[in-house]
C-alpha cells in the first residue's frame, strides 16, 4: 500500500528535475559507501548543487549511451543532463557511434559538425575524429606510434597467428598456421601475443583514456581456451590497478599519443603483454566503453566510477 501510494500519489507531484537529482544523491551515496548523516548530508548539497545552480549538459550524437555504459554511471555520479537532441545547447558533445552489428565505421566530422553547428565554438567536441577504429586501422596506428608492428604476412609468417574480423566486438578470433594461402576478405593476421598467466588463464589489460590521463588500469582474467571472447560469462575475474604498476611512463605516454592520432578523446584501449618479447600490443580501440567491466568486484566497481569520474571532469573540464 505505502508502495503504490508513493509511486501513484508522491512522485507525480515531484518534479523530474528534482526526482533526477535524488536519483544522482542516491547514486552518490552508493558509490561513495557512505553511511551516517554526517557523510550523507555533504552528498545531498552536492547533488543539489550540481543540479539546481551549476549543472552541465552533455550531447552525444548519433546515438546515446546506455545504462551498461561506463559514461551512463560517470554521468550519473557527477549529476550530469545527457541531451540527444543537436539544437540543445550543451557544455560537451561527444560522437557517439553504437555499432551492435560490429560496422567500427562511424559519422565523419563533416557529419557531426552539419548537425551541431549552431554550437558555441568554445564547446568541446570530444571523439569527432574518432572515426575508425577497425583492426586494420588499430594496427597501423599502432605501428606508427610504438615503431614495431602487431599485423604479421600470413603468407611468409612462419608459425602462428591470429585471424580476427576487421569489424569490432564479433569476438570471432582464430588461431591459424603459417605461412597460407588461404587468403580472406575482412579479416586482419596479427602476431600470437603470448599473454597466459598461470591456472591456464590469459591477462588482457583495459586502459581507461581521458585524454592524456588513465586513472588506473582493469586487470581482466579468462581461459585461454577462450582467450578472444571477451564476454560476461568467460572472464573469470577482473581487478583495478594503479597504472604504474602494470605500465611503465613511456609505455603510458605512447598510449596516449596513440589515442590523440587515432581520434579517441575518450574510450578504452585492450593492451596485451607478450610474455617473451616484454612489450605491449595495443589490439583494440573502444570508443563506447562499457563498464566497469565485468567480474570486477563490488568495491572496485564503486572505487572505479568515483575515479572515472574524477579523471572525466579534469580532463575535460566541465
Amino acid at each position: 500500500m505505502q508502495s503504490r501510494f508513493l509511486h501513484e500519489i508522491i512522485r507525480p507531484m515531484v518534479p523530474k528535475t528534482f526526482s533526477d537529482m535524488l536519483r544522482t544523491y542516491r547514486y552518490r551515496v552508493e558509490v561513495s559507501d557512505a553511511h551516517g548523516i554526517k557523510k550523507k548530508l555533504p552528498l545531498l548539497s552536492q547533488s543539489f548543487w550540481r543540479f539546481f545552480i551549476h549543472r552541465k549538459k552533455i550531447l552525444f550524437y548519433p546515438d546515446g549511451p546506455k545504462p551498461f555504459h561506463a559514461i551512463y554511471k560517470v554521468l550519473l555520479f557527477l549529476g550530469y543532463h545527457i541531451l540527444s537532441d543537436t539544437q540543445d545547447n550543451c557544455d560537451l558533445a561527444i560522437k557517439w557511434w553504437l555499432g551492435f552489428d560490429g560496422n567500427p565505421f562511424g559519422p565523419s566530422r563533416e557529419d557531426m559538425l552539419s548537425k551541431i553547428i549552431h554550437i558555441p565554438s568554445r564547446t568541446k567536441l570530444l571523439n569527432i575524429d574518432c572515426h575508425d577504429i577497425s583492426k586494420e586501422n588499430v594496427n597501423a596506428v599502432f605501428k606508427e606510434t610504438f615503431g614495431y608492428s602487431l599485423s604479421v604476412d600470413p603468407r611468409i609468417h612462419n608459425g602462428k597467428c591470429v585471424m580476427k574480423s576487421n569489424w569490432n566486438a564479433l569476438h570471432e578470433g582464430r588461431i591459424i598456421d603459417c605461412p597460407t594461402t588461404a587468403m580472406h576478405e575482412n579479416v586482419v593476421y596479427q602476431k600470437l601475443i603470448r599473454n597466459e598467466v598461470e591456472n591456464g588463464l590469459v591477462k588482457d589489460m583495459r586502459v581507461p583514456i581521458f585524454r592524456n590521463k588513465t586513472p588506473f588500469v582493469y586487470l581482466k582474467y579468462r581461459s585461454v581456451k577462450e582467450r578472444f571472447i571477451d564476454r560476461r560469462h568467460t572472464n573469470k575475474k577482473a581487478m583495478i590497478v594503479e597504472v604504474d604498476k602494470v605500465l611503465s611512463a613511456d609505455e603510458l605516454k605512447k598510449i596516449h599519443r596513440f589515442a590523440e592520432k587515432i581520434g579517441l578523446d575518450y574510450g578504452e584501449l585492450d593492451v596485451l603483454r607478450d610474455k617473451d618479447d616484454g612489450r605491449i600490443y595495443i589490439v583494440d580501440a573502444n570508443n563506447t566503453p562499457s563498464g566497469p567491466t565485468s567480474s570486477i568486484s563490488d568495491d572496485d566497481g564503486k572505487v572505479a566510477v568515483a575515479r572515472l569520474a574524477k579523471a572525466f571532469e579534469e580532463a575535460f573540464g566541465v
